[in-house]
């Protein structure tokens, strides 16, 4: 499936530590999160490579996709010896021209560690192509990086799905208490929606009158919810996240979390996959099939990439609120043209997104594969 891609296995004294992937090239530049988990399946990342393509593409960006992933427990006492072995060992590959940034229990300072690993910025193969420019060493010092950007992008793609100026009476549930999932709160209370519950990996917490934000303040840290915090709300198993009355469903959590069964019992009628590839196949074709409104990935979870991929291509020169304003306009044409697609070609918008986009992306911008580049 993925015959295009370049393969590298990351290791350290015969041990397999975990792998880069290099899906596409742009100006000589490739960029994708580093996702650090303890089952991580080189296939998974390849995956994960693909869709980093295709994030980028939709925004006209000149950057490839490539991801990185880590073979560890993120939260393991040996976790910074191995990502500085990572690092280490991935000399001669990140600092070419290869950066990766923040994904699943990829936190700031888990990549800097792998950067410290290396010996090189991670913005170094950037500043090649802009000798002259003055560029961070890291992304979140680009201008226009901002609190909550991945849980900002999936709230603007449920306004373009949902055809609203904002999301007042709308009554959304957030699945996933990391990164993703609490700024999404925090965003989609801005935005004036009512969000009616949250989980983490053991527990959820619900509240038909609207989760407060002190309390998710105080009670959602490092992933994951304590309780305690929540009084008056109701505490069930992390699962029945996903059935509860609700109007949007933010999937903000692990990839494959919801099967076909799962699927059956959703009531909500829209799912902003804020997570990659949250759906397993079968729960993809059953909501199809009961015209449940589902936006992927590739849209949804893209505007943290557009944002620092935007700014790498310019060499850091971009107006951050003319690049904002641009990341929302790319998120609102590409939801509103596939979900057209959708409607006409009775596919899925996945499906009407790979329609649009995948016989473009070879044909109509300087894409150099994977498999091509020479380590």
């Amino acid at each position: 499936m993925y015959e295009k891609q370049k393969v590298l296995e990351i290791k350290s004294d015969g041990v397999l530590l975990g792998f880069i992937v290099v899906d596409s090239f742009r100006n000589e530049l490739s960029f994708g999160g580093c996702r650090i988990l303890n089952d991580l399946k080189k296939e998974e990342v390849q995956e994960l490579a693909h869709t980093m393509t295709k994030k980028l593409f939709i925004h006209g960006l000149p950057i490839g996709g490539s991801k990185g992933g880590v073979i560890a427990n993120a939260g393991g006492m040996e976790i910074d010896d191995i990502l500085y072995r990572f690092g280490q060992s991935a000399r001669g590959i990140l600092d070419k021209s290869i950066i990766i940034g923040k994904d699943l229990g990829a936190t700031n300072d888990r990549i800097a560690m792998i950067y410290k690993g290396l010996g090189s910025r991670q913005l170094a193969p950037v500043q090649r192509n802009f000798p002259k420019s003055v560029l961070p060493e890291f992304l979140n010092g680009l201008k226009g990086y901002l609190p909550n950007m991945t849980a900002l992008g999936v709230m603007y793609t449920t306004l373009a799905a949902t055809g609203r100026e904002d999301l007042k009476g709308v009554r959304v549930a957030i699945q996933g208490a990391g990164a993703v999932g609490r700024g999404a709160f925090f965003r989609f209370q801005e935005c004036g929606a009512t969000v009616v519950g949250m989980s983490d990996i053991e527990n959820s917490v619900s509240n038909n009158s609207g989760l407060k934000r002190e309390d998710v303040e105080k009670g959602i840290q490092n992933g994951k919810i304590d309780v305690k915090c929540f009084e008056g709300s109701a505490i069930e198993p992390s699962q029945s996240l996903l059935t509860t009355e609700c109007d949007v469903l933010v999937l903000a959590a692990g990839s494959n979390t919801v099967d076909g069964q799962v699927a059956k019992n959703i009531k909500a009628n829209y799912i902003i996959e804020g997570s990659n590839f949250g759906l397993k196949l079968d729960a993809r074709d059953e909501l199809f099939e009961r015209s449940v409104v589902v936006v992927p990935d590739i849209i949804a979870s893209s505007s943290s990439a557009a944002m620092v991929c935007s700014q790498m291509g310019s060499g850091d020169q971009i107006d951050p609120e003319k690049l904002w304003k641009n990341i929302k306009l790319g998120i609102f044409k590409s939801t509103q043209a596939c979900l057209e697609i959708s409607k006409h070609d009775k596919i899925s918008i996945r499906n009407a997104l790979n329609k649009i986009y995948l016989p473009r992306i070879a044909s109509e911008f300087d894409f150099q594969w994977g498999a091509e580049i020479q380590f």
